[in-house]
Parts: structure tokens; C-alpha cells; sequence
């Protein structure tokens, strides 16, 4: 093998490396946005809960 081609390969596998790192990244970004949306619209509802509750109360 000479060495340009093994330079290519070595090339190839960072930027396969790279690519894989960036994807891990976004999967795990997006599954932390993911909770996050559903933590919100957990609180949201909690708080929507509690203030019927409060209002039921109030009357």
C-alpha cells in the first residue's frame, strides 16, 4: 500500500469518526430537547391542575 493511499484511509476514518461523533451528538441533543419539552409541558399542566384546584377552593 503507499503511502497516499494509507494517508486516504486514515483521512476517511476521521471524517467517518467525525460524522459518527456529530450524529451521537445530535441523538443525544435532541432526546435532552425531547425531555425538556416534556418536563415543561409536565409543569404546565401541574401548574394548570393546581390552579383549578385553588380556584375550586376560592369559590
Amino acid at each position: 500500500m503507499s503511502f497516499l493511499s494509507r494517508k486516504a484511509k486514515t483521512n476517511n476514518l476521521i471524517q467517518l469518526q467525525k460524522e459518527n461523533t456529530l450524529w451521537d451528538l445530535s441523538a443525544h441533543h435532541q432526546k435532552h430537547v425531547f425531555d425538556q419539552r416534556t418536563q415543561a409541558k409536565r409543569i404546565t399542566s401541574e401548574n394548570l391542575i393546581g390552579k383549578k384546584k385553588s380556584l375550586v377552593s376560592v369559590n
